[in-house]
């Protein structure tokens, strides 16, 4: 069986080192999320847009730890730009994300143009089943491939190793 290509969005990096008694089932899913890329059971790619919203993070030590994370991870170069800002512009003009989330239609954008993944990973509002299909609705109707899934940590991580 094929390893599945996982794009892991910033909102996942967040959960991590949540801490918080209400998070903990997202925590867990997401530390073994992690521990099963860098054991190799999955390729984990970020963007250079990942990279900067993990650089805005306020608490220091906080946000070292989540940089030394990352380097488990590939950066998918993002080599057409004007695409990215388009499809971006799209999803937010159309509806289908809140303007305010910005980053979560940049994140679906670069997935688009990179059809080697298989699952962009996510914990914010984009898997949602509406959202899902309106996105891949609007994507295919612009001449876009939506050959992937948007998923959250927890339906990714294998459970049976």
């Amino acid at each position: 069986m094929k390893k599945l290509n996982l794009y892991i969005e910033t909102s996942v990096f967040g959960f991590y080192y949540d801490e918080d008694a209400l998070n903990l089932y997202k925590r867990e899913a997401t530390v073994k999320l992690f521990d099963q890329i860098e054991k190799g059971l999955f390729d984990g790619y970020i963007s250079d847009v990942v990279l900067r919203e993990l650089l805005v993070t306020s608490d220091l030590e906080l946000r070292g730890k989540l940089r030394e994370l990352a380097r488990i991870l590939k950066v998918l170069p993002i080599h057409r730009e004007e695409e990215v800002e388009y499809l971006s512009d799209l999803y937010i003009n159309q509806g289908v994300i809140p303007p305010n989330k910005r980053d979560d239609a940049v994140h679906v954008s670069i997935v688009v143009i990179n059809p080697e993944i298989d699952i962009l990973v996510s914990w914010n509002c984009i898997v949602n089943a509406h959202i899902k299909r309106r996105l891949r609705a609007l994507t295919e109707q612009e001449g876009y491939k939506f050959g992937f899934e948007i998923s959250t940590p927890e339906e990714v991580i294998i459970y049976d190793i």
